[in-house]
């Protein structure tokens, strides 16, 4: 084993010698580190809580008739401007309701930075207004006409996305969905797409998102599935699920459509699927036409999303499991090794009624003494390397 662990090092030493990019995958995969308020240039700013309606950041909110929080660009905030940029508030105490956008008669762009929300709505027609969502927590978005990047979604019973048109999500974490906080019974998907009936749901895309929704038994709250692909009020085209992992659900992926309705254009591409579903993968009644689906795979092994280094010098990896079988973590530095052994991911059969989101395999902090670089392997059946981290003059 030592020999095998000196010449991994090398290897290692070799490929920072070549200028190999030590980001490994490229683009970091979602999760709780690098998602969501209060994290990456945010992790120490303080955000400000919205307890009543007000003028905030100079912009008034007003209490609705149904008791949420409204926004409105038309007839009040006449001031406002064209581009308007809300940062570091925390408006988790209400629904937030986006009104009178169909009235809105110049391109209108309002963006959240750092903050918090329980649910936001929107319009479901085209407007002259975008919403762009940045290192935000949502419990869930409803409506169209947004961008949500490096944002969190979910930690509660219910949808965690219900997308109509014009709403692509980039670098996102859907995770957290089976709670019995529900008086009712509720389904709960990471997203459903079911339309509207005479507006086409259209142009939704998501990148490099990662679905964690598990089903945990008991409770009204039951989880559904991850994507949930089912028009039954309207046609759907122009959908598009590009390198994501999903984990969960009864099946992790359901393609439906209601008779008078179709689908058009919707891909799936390079997508992961974990082993948590309750029963499969893929719904037995999944409809194909319409539907392209290329290099759907099973996750295989241990991944790492967060890598980085804190202010006393030691380096974090965020290590997931969503492999059924427990699994051995090999972290490779200059100066040692260790191993790590990861928990599998629990099948529904056994997870008892009392288990919680937290309790399962996602997002383990893994940390390495005070070291110039570090290589991750999981070495549960050969050797992969699975991550690494370097200091910028050792790239």
């Amino acid at each position: 084993m030592r020999k095998m662990i000196l010449f991994l090092g090398l290897l290692f030493a070799i490929g920072m010698g070549m200028g190999t990019d030590t980001r490994a995958e490229g683009r970091e995969i979602p999760d709780r580190f690098n998602t969501g308020a209060g994290t990456g240039s945010y992790t120490d700013t303080e955000l400000s809580k919205i307890t009543e309606e007000g003028n905030y950041g100079g912009i008034e909110y007003r209490i609705g008739a149904g008791g949420q929080l409204v926004l409105d660009l038309v007839y009040r905030n006449k001031t406002a401007g064209r581009d308007i940029l809300v940062e570091n508030m925390d408006f988790s105490k209400y629904s937030l309701l986006m009104v009178n956008e169909n009235k809105i008669t110049e391109e209108t762009v309002v963006t959240y930075k750092n903050c918090r929300f329980d649910a936001v709505t929107t319009g479901r027609e085209d407007a002259k207004i975008r919403y762009v969502f940045e290192d935000c927590t949502l419990r869930n978005f409803h409506g169209s006409n947004a961008t949500l990047c490096r944002c969190r979604l979910g930690g509660s019973s219910g949808d965690a996305v219900n997308p109509y048109r014009n709403v692509a999500l980039r670098d996102c974490y859907i995770a957290d969905l089976a709670h019995p906080d529900s008086e009712e019974s509720v389904h709960s998907d990471g997203v459903q797409i079911f339309g509207y009936p005479s507006l086409t749901a259209e142009n939704i895309s998501f990148d490099n998102c990662r679905f964690e929704i598990p089903a945990i038994p008991g409770g009204s709250s039951y989880v559904n599935a991850c994507l949930m692909i089912a028009p039954e009020r309207s046609s759907a085209k122009g959908i598009y699920f590009t390198n994501c992992i999903l984990n969960g659900g009864g099946y992790s992926i359901y393609t439906l459509v209601k008779e008078g309705h179709s689908l058009e254009d919707v891909t799936l591409c390079n997508i992961a699927v974990g082993e948590a579903a309750r029963y499969g993968t893929f719904y037995h009644q999944n409809v194909s036409e319409g539907v392209t689906m290329e290099n759907i795979t099973t996750t295989d092994m241990l991944y790492v999303g967060s890598r980085f280094k804190d202010d006393e010098g030691q380096i974090h990896f965020s290590v997931t499991n969503d492999t059924a079988t427990e699994r051995t973590l090999l972290i490779v530095t200059p100066t040692e090794t260790f191993q790590k052994t990861i928990p599998a991911c629990p099948p529904y059969e056994e997870r008892t009624l009392d288990m919680t989101f937290a309790e399962f395999p996602f997002d383990i902090d893994v940390t390495v003494p005070k070291a110039r670089w570090a290589v991750c392997y999981d070495i549960t059946d050969g050797c992969t390397q699975i991550a690494l981290y370097a200091d910028k003059k050792d790239r």
